[in-house]
């Protein structure tokens, strides 16, 4: 069944006179996107299927992509509320995380490799989203499952990428691990941040 959508506070024109939509409006926005992607959610938390033809990159790259985006929306959600979301939802993303870090576990997420790319760019979304969130997430999560996260991150590096903003994804992963305390390759960053700067043209890039 199709949802009805965001039940919305009333249009402030004065204080938004475009679309009349302020912070509350926002939130409810997200929160009720948030809701719906779950329903597509797998028991788990670690993949979400939302309905559609596969991609080139697969089934298994769409679910964890759909697991991804969504996270770092609500990663955005929860630290702009200083922890405040809607019920049950960080307990989804940290049961999706814990089980699609676990290469024993049916919905464990594809590995980042040469056959599936693809995985690196949602790697980079995980990554910012549990840096967001870490006060009610990461710090919380059972250290067996901190270090499972950080070894599925580690392979982002000895990869063939597109030269392009890619070379952007391997630092925010890279970051995020330095952040923990976990190992990480600083030269790969350093050289994907020159390579950044040298697609610099002047006022653009």
């Amino acid at each position: 069944m199709a949802s009805s959508g965001p039940v919305l506070p009333a249009e402030d024109r004065r204080l938004s006179p475009f679309t009349g939509y302020g912070r509350t409006h926002w939130l409810a926005i997200a929160d009720q996107l948030l809701l719906d992607a779950h329903r597509f959610a797998s028991p788990p938390g670690a993949r979400i299927a939302l309905p559609g033809k596969a991609s080139s990159s697969g089934a298994g790259s769409d679910q964890l992509e759909g697991f991804a985006r969504t996270f770092l929306l609500f990663a955005y959600r929860l630290a702009g509320s200083a922890g405040d979301a809607p019920a049950g939802l960080l307990e989804a993303y940290r049961d999706g995380i814990t089980a699609g870090t676990d290469p024993t576990h049916p919905e464990a997420w594809p590995t980042i490799d040469q056959e599936c790319l693809q995985t690196l760019v949602e790697a980079c979304s995980v990554a910012l989203g549990l840096h967001l969130t870490r006060p009610w997430l990461w710090d919380h999560l059972d250290p067996a499952v901190q270090e499972r996260v950080a070894r599925w991150f580690q392979s982002v590096w000895g990869q063939v990428i597109p030269d392009s903003n890619w070379h952007m994804f391997r630092v925010v992963v890279g970051e995020f691990l330095a952040s923990v305390g976990a190992p990480h390759d600083r030269a790969g960053m350093d050289a994907d941040l020159a390579r950044i700067e040298d697609f610099y043209v002047g006022d653009g890039w």
